[in-house]
This record gives C-alpha cells, structure tokens and sequence, in this order.
C-alpha cells in the first residue's frame, strides 16, 4: 500500500514522494505506526493542497549553532528556592547564576518550494533563515490565538470574567514559577472560583539593566467585584510586587505585545505556558 510523505530534495524536483507504510520506520502493526503514517499522508495532502493553491511550502533544510550565540550569553542572579533538578542549567564562572540568552542558539533555513501551475513541477525557489526564537514566538502566539478564540466570545457574552496578572523580579521570588501557578490555582478553588483557563509568558526586559517577570491572564466565571479581594494580590506570597487588573475589552490586546515580542529568553526555563484545557 502506498501513501505519501514530504522529502527534501536539493533540485527542482516533485517535493511528493511515495511512502511505503510497511517499508517505512512505522510497523504497520503497531497503533502508534499506524497513527504516524496517518498523521504523514494528512499533512502530505494539506501540503499539496497548499501548493496547488500558489503559496510558498517551506522544508526544514538544515540546522546550525549560531556563531555569535556565546556573545549574547549574561547572567542573572538568583534566589537559591528557584534551584531544582535543572540546577546545572545556572552554572556559571563564579557560582550560581541564571543565564539569560540574548541571542538565539540555533539558527534554521528552510527550502521555499512553489509549484509551477502549468507543469505541476514543485521547484525551490529559495532558502529562508529562521532561528529557535521566532519558532518558539510562533508557538507563543499560536497559545494566545487558542486561549483568545475560547474565552473572547464567552467574556463579550459576559459569562466570563479575565484577570490580567503580573509578577515582577522573578529571579528574586519566593517561589518558583510552577509553584506559583498551582498556588494561584488553589488559591482561588479556596474562595470557590475555580480557574476556568489560563494563558501566561516569561519576559525578559533588557532596558537599564536586565528583568525578568511573567504575565498572566486568568478566566473565571462572571463576578460582579467592585474591586479584587486582597488575598488575590500575591505578593506576600511571591515575594516581589505583583499586579492583578480587570482586563477591558479585548485579552489579545494586553497580551499580544508581551507573546510576539522578540526578546531575551532564560535559559532552562520555559517562555510560555496554558492550562491544559479550557472549561
């Protein structure tokens, strides 16, 4: 049985090529291999489809350690709670610090394909160079746009109501950024509001000097606060300032500018995250 897969090929050739199930890495009697060349012949046929549209396809061609990559390395000091079974991502010259990536590690060109309409020939028409901070904005953005198409529509209907949280000088916190996330969780299950969703970002500010802080946006359902309870302020038990605001109008507006930004990223840590569902 033949189905197809996307190859790469150096010359203008057919980008489609035919893939053997029972030839291929995936056992045709394994679930799992099964699921994989599925998965391989869906995106061959959204790949195609793409092209016979006119748009450009990119193909992964090679990825390489960025030559100025250990330039843009600084340190961050930190308080000794936020060390844990990654600790040998905060090894630096004179004892621990947190290492605060400027510059991304690796750098990706991909191979442009477009195909000819006539001749139904796929030909490469070019390379385009990537690197692993606009994947991971990519991503970032890609949560955002999930998070902001569920709870939007719920929050104009006013069956929601969306928190935007800030918490400040992460690096000197009381607790790690987990621990924090499922105590805000708690914390508001204790006051019978339970979480319906969560979106947040880790961003590192490089303006007079280095900072490191998240952002987070919260639904719950419809509350009629006149202001936000004190026990929801964080800060005695985060250790820095904190802020909690009613969001106005539109999530993606007080979000976006903190997902797309192209900055820094420490490193050994994540730079975005979600719940893993949505209520």
């Amino acid at each position: 049985m033949q189905t197809t897969q996307i190859v790469q090929k150096s010359q203008n050739r057919p980008i489609l090529a035919a893939y053997s199930k029972i030839g291929g890495k995936s056992s045709p009697s394994k679930k799992k291999g099964k699921e994989t060349a599925i998965r391989q012949l869906n995106k061959a046929k959204k790949d195609s489809a793409r092209l016979n549209s006119g748009a450009t396809l990119y193909t992964h061609n090679n990825t390489f350690l960025n030559p100025e990559y250990e330039l843009g390395r600084k340190s961050l000091s930190f308080e000794s709670c936020l060390v844990h079974d990654k600790s040998h991502f905060f090894r630096y010259e004179n004892g621990q610090k947190l290492i605060i990536k400027t510059l991304p590690k690796w750098l990706t060109n991909l191979q442009a394909w477009k195909r000819d309409q006539e001749s139904g020939e796929d030909n490469m028409v070019g390379l385009l160079q990537t690197d692993e901070f606009k994947a991971s904005n990519y991503r970032k953005i890609k949560a955002l746009d999930k998070f902001c198409n569920y709870y939007q529509p719920k929050y104009q209907e006013k069956e929601v109501t969306m928190l935007f949280l800030t918490f400040t000088r992460a690096n000197y916190a009381k607790k790690d950024w987990k621990s924090m996330v499922n105590h805000i969780k708690e914390t508001f299950k204790r006051i019978e509001i339970p979480v319906l969703g969560f979106v947040w970002t880790s961003e590192v500010s490089l303006d007079y000097g280095i900072h490191w802080h998240y952002h987070m946006c919260i639904a719950i359902d419809r509350v009629n606060w006149k202001k936000i309870p004190k026990q929801l302020k964080f800060e005695s038990v985060w250790g820095q300032r904190t802020q909690i605001d009613f969001v106005k109008k539109n999530i993606k507006h007080y979000m976006a500018k903190y997902f797309a930004k192209h900055n820094a990223r420490v490193e050994g840590f994540r730079s975005y995250g979600k719940s893993s569902k949505y209520i």
